[in-house]
């Protein structure tokens, strides 16, 4: 399907109508919590999406050449991601690896998050990704002439919430980042749409199905989680939501607003181009994602009225179960087995190291088992079905040596300051050794977790503890008495999002 075709379908262009006609008139309650992102946090009602943008807040920096380049509201934010793109393309027009990799390093810490580190510096180190940036740039760009469903994994290695800034950054044609939160916002508009549209009894076919990721705490990103009578969003880092999946995602979505912005004057302040008009349209997007009770369908509980303490259990922090100190040796064995050869040691899910440990357990095998022990190896967990052999040895080394540095240069691929729900091993930790801390023994801390909403029973609280010192002790993130260890200290600082006051109020 070509970018006409998209557009031209029924309910592609019903809904591109709806957004046209009813977004200069939403009303939108904003209530976000304090964090690092939004200090003091961020309330109020604001009439339509250019209001929106009015309020947008992302306060973080980046460094450049030893500077930070300091962001907050709309204004210094476009100025700093405008930086970043000339970075970005400088590099890449000088055919600057190592340049190329800090520009989109820069990216990353200016979005908060860290995950696609080893797959880029993989890239730099063996000189692919210049070329690589490029090649998925020609088939992400809104104004590429190419088929979409040619768009798939032999041109997206990977995807995740900082590539998708990357390749946004790299565009010059206005492609939107797609991340979590404008992937929850178009998500809930479309169910909006799709509301009206029943209840006048003309609905086309439906079409679309924008995915989302779960939020940290208690936000909510999914539009099935609100009464809106709509299917839920797809979730990424789940087999409901393959790499090729979410960048075809991220096209369509720019197409939709690259067309509902050539029939409106929409962000056109001080003589924007569409593709600047594309950004602050996202930027928008981004807010309204935050938490979706700021809009709510028709017949639905007001968002006002959407107390915290109702948020569904899903968005706790509950794991799937696993002994961590034990099924990374075995994860280790297998990549060795595997071999060096090189990067295609598996596919991105695991499913080779599944079948594996099946083959090793025998007859008494349990495939569910064997599943859930790649839980921690999850590209939204530790990552590692993505990285090489030398880099999985390197990390069991520094593990076995009780190497501080080298488990310190590990843990820093992960930016638990993010606001997704993502990393749920490490906030485990973080809990545990935080409860410890305070002088809670085991029960006590099962009881603080259950109590902060953080696990719905005790049995999930008891699992959220155990994977936390499991993986704690065994990653040197906790002493034996479950209290933080100083690695605990300089990883963690202040501690993840609203966890630290969530905690402080049941401890």
């Amino acid at each position: 399907m070509n970018k006409n075709e998209f557009l031209q379908n029924e309910d592609v262009s019903s809904f591109t109508d709806w957004l046209v006609e009813r977004l200069p008139a939403l009303a939108f309650h904003l209530d976000f919590a304090p964090s690092r992102f939004v200090p003091g946090g961020l309330r109020g009602d604001v009439t339509g999406i250019g209001q929106v943008l009015n309020r947008y807040v992302w306060n973080t920096s980046w460094m450049d050449d030893g500077k930070a380049v300091q962001s907050g509201d709309w204004d210094s934010t476009r100025v700093s991601l405008q930086r970043l793109r000339r970075k970005l393309l400088d590099a890449f027009d000088a055919g600057d690896e190592n340049a190329l990799l800090s520009a989109c390093l820069g990216v990353l810490e200016w979005g908060g998050v860290s995950g696609a580190k080893p797959f880029l510096r993989r890239k730099a180190r063996n000189g692919q990704l210049a070329a690589y940036l490029g090649k998925v740039h020609a088939a992400l760009a809104l104004d590429a002439e190419s088929d979409l469903d040619t768009l798939d994994g032999s041109t997206i290695e990977r995807f995740d919430a900082g590539l998708t800034k990357i390749h946004a950054l790299f565009d010059t044609s206005g492609l939107p980042i797609y991340d979590s939160r404008v992937g929850a916002a178009i998500s809930m508009l479309y169910a909006r749409y799709r509301a009206e549209a029943v209840a006048a009894e003309r609905a086309p076919i439906s079409m679309l199905n924008f995915p989302s990721g779960g939020a940290r705490g208690t936000q909510i990103r999914n539009p099935k989680l609100i009464d809106t009578g709509y299917r839920a969003a797809p979730q990424f880092y789940t087999s409901q939501v393959s790499d090729v999946t979410w960048a075809r995602s991220q096209v369509r979505l720019g197409w939709i607003l690259e067309n509902v912005l050539k029939r409106t004057d929409w962000f056109a302040r001080n003589g924007a181009d569409l593709p600047a008009r594309c950004h602050a349209f996202e930027a928008a997007l981004f807010m309204i994602g935050y938490d979706l009770r700021c809009l709510s369908t028709p017949g639905a509980v007001a968002p006002a009225a959407l107390a915290l303490d109702n948020v569904p259990s899903d968005t706790g922090w509950v794991p799937t179960g696993h002994a961590f100190n034990v099924i990374f040796p075995k994860y280790v064995e297998y990549r060795k087995a595997l071999g060096a050869e090189g990067e295609q040691y598996d596919d991105a899910r695991g499913e080779g190291y599944t079948q594996w440990l099946i083959r090793q357990r025998g007859p008494a095998a349990r495939p569910n088992a064997a599943q859930a022990d790649r839980f921690p190896f999850k590209q939204a967990e530790f990552d590692l079905f993505g990285r090489s052999l030398d880099e999985i040895l390197e990390i069991r080394d520094a593990i076995e040596n009780d190497d501080d540095a080298g488990i310190l240069k590990f843990l820093g691929d992960f930016a638990i300051q993010s606001d997704e729900r993502r990393n749920v091993c490490l906030v485990d930790v973080w809990c545990v050794g935080y409860l410890a801390d305070k002088g809670l023994d085991r029960r006590s801390s099962i009881a603080a977790l259950v109590d902060a909403g953080l696990a719905g029973k005790v049995n999930s609280g008891s699992t959220l503890y155990s994977v936390g010192r499991n993986v704690g002790c065994y990653l040197k993130l906790l002493d034996a008495d479950m209290r933080p260890t100083p690695l605990f200290r300089r990883y963690f600082g202040d501690g993840p999002g609203d966890l630290p006051e969530r905690l402080n109020e049941v401890a």
